[in-house]
């Protein structure tokens, strides 16, 4: 029997109104957060719920789950001598080429590629990877990943799903929002 990681009841956070779930090993689930300018606040503050930095009478956290950071040093230093994938990996990962060789398989760069050169999607991957050796229990959202750079990174997400992982994603409802109205007249 797979084992429950977390517990929620129907609760509120700021405006955002989390619906109950409950989350086992080797299962994902899809928390969609408004798109209104607030979807960083809220996931910053689900960060702090599910990485257990802070308590809630409704959430029953029984494993800490990692939030995959996608933001990398601005510094100077980062700068004048960016660091490569080889390096970053070196300093931010445990050694498991099963797991960080996959970056190399996905995306058509070599271990010399300098982090700061990387895309949107690749970018995200490689903080991913980097996580998931640490980690087995991952919460990401997709800032900076088009719609095909989400597919890939699900589908990657699936064999930390079969290693008896769990993965929590926040996205983007975009239901409620107004979009101005573009006509053309000619």
């Amino acid at each position: 029997m797979k084992k429950t990681l977390i517990h929620t009841r129907a609760t509120k956070i700021g405006d955002f109104n989390m619906p109950a779930f409950s989350l086992k090993q080797g299962e994902a689930t899809t928390l969609k957060l408004p798109s209104d300018g607030t979807f960083y606040e809220y996931s910053m503050q689900l960060k702090e719920l599910l990485e257990g930095n802070v308590k809630h009478p409704d959430i029953e956290l029984l494993e800490q789950f990692r939030f995959v950071n996608h933001n990398f040093s601005n510094s100077w230093k980062e700068r004048l001598f960016p660091t490569s994938i080889k390096d970053y990996f070196k300093k931010y990962a445990l050694y498991k080429p099963t797991i960080t060789n996959r970056m190399y398989e996905m995306f058509e760069v070599l271990p010399k590629t300098k982090v700061n050169a990387l895309q949107g999607t690749p970018r995200k991957v490689l903080f991913l990877l980097a996580t998931w050796t640490h980690h087995k229990y991952l919460m990401l959202d997709f800032m900076g990943a088009d719609y095909v750079g989400m597919a890939k990174i699900k589908l990657l997400c699936n064999d930390i799903l079969l290693e008896n992982g769990a993965v929590i994603y926040l996205e983007h409802d975009d239901r409620n929002v107004k979009r101005p109205k573009f006509e053309i007249n000619l």
